[in-house]
């Protein structure tokens, strides 16, 4: 299992397009029958405004639209990375980062144009190692 984040300093969404972002990411994880449901969170408890959750996958789709946290399996990690991708707009750029510190720094950007294969190499370049492109070769 692995975890990562990925953000935007000024929002990978409105606040406002939250529940879509959350329903069109179950629906695209139910067509590769990944995701078994989504975990409504009380807002007023939490900084998550939703999870969605399978089979060795958790997304935590944090309130604003700032942050998303994925937890998966290597091979999962690259295609909920490219799932992520084709659902946020093509104007809005957005980072990887292996750790809770989440700065350009320290994080790698996933451009709009990715494959499986470049969100795997950008995967093992996060974490500096070759597991997750060996994963999709499983």
């Amino acid at each position: 299992m692995t975890d990562y984040y990925i953000f935007n300093e000024t929002g990978l969404m409105g606040k406002n397009s939250l529940e879509k972002f959350v329903l069109d990411l179950k629906n695209e994880l139910e067509k590769c029958s990944i995701v078994a449901g989504i975990e409504t969170i009380n807002e007023e408890k939490s900084t998550i405004y939703s999870k969605i959750m399978g089979e060795n996958l958790t997304i935590s789709v944090f309130d604003h639209g700032f942050v998303i946290k994925i937890e998966s399996d290597h091979k999962l990690a690259s295609i909920v990375l490219l799932i992520i991708r084709s659902l946020i707009s093509k104007e809005v750029e957005f980072y990887l980062s292996p750790t809770q510190r989440l700065d350009k720094n320290n994080a790698l950007e996933v451009k709009h144009d990715v494959d499986i294969r470049k969100c795997s190499l950008i995967l093992d370049s996060a974490f500096n190692n070759n597991e997750y492109s060996s994963a999709l070769e499983m």
